[in-house]
């Protein structure tokens, strides 16, 4: 697209959109054209999501999910009419993403649950805090109360 722009217009453009304005003609074609891209990548549904996906810590345990959504925001952007791919799936994606605890909802139930600052601070099971249950108290002196044995009756 840029190719056949004068100098001074790419130039110009690029100021307009607070680039360097230096180099060559080439230099500065690539430069726009690196931008328009990442301005397209923004602008898509795949592009938000992966995004919002990228700053989860432990995705391999919720791959699943993750492709769920990144799926969902596909179609939603390969749709040919977009209000109602966003009707139909937005929703759908909305509840995904909400799972995964990235959206200020998503992340303020995760909190509530003790996950921490959502997904940062993984939500702990009931067994993980039933291990670290039983580690404090192992460490303060208290016995087991859960041994293998069974109490003897006579």
């Amino acid at each position: 697209m840029y190719g056949t722009w004068s100098y001074s217009e790419l130039q110009a453009e690029c100021k307009k959109r607070g680039l360097s304005a230096l180099g060559k003609k080439a230099e500065l074609v690539d430069r726009l054209s690196a931008g328009q891209a990442a301005d397209s990548a923004a602008l898509s549904m795949l592009g938000a999501v992966s995004l919002a996906l990228a700053g989860l810590t432990d995705n391999s345990r919720d791959a699943g999910a993750v492709k769920l959504a990144q799926r969902y925001a596909a179609v939603i952007d390969e749709a040919e009419v977009a209000q109602d791919a966003l009707n139909e799936l937005g929703p759908k994606l909305l509840a995904v993403l909400e799972s995964l605890g990235a959206t200020p909802k998503g992340r303020a139930a995760l909190t509530i649950k003790g996950g921490g600052a959502a997904r940062g601070g993984a939500v702990k099971s009931e067994m993980d805090e039933l291990r670290e249950r039983r580690r404090r108290a192992r460490e303060h002196g208290a016995q087991a109360v859960d041994t293998t044995s069974s109490p003897s009756h006579a």
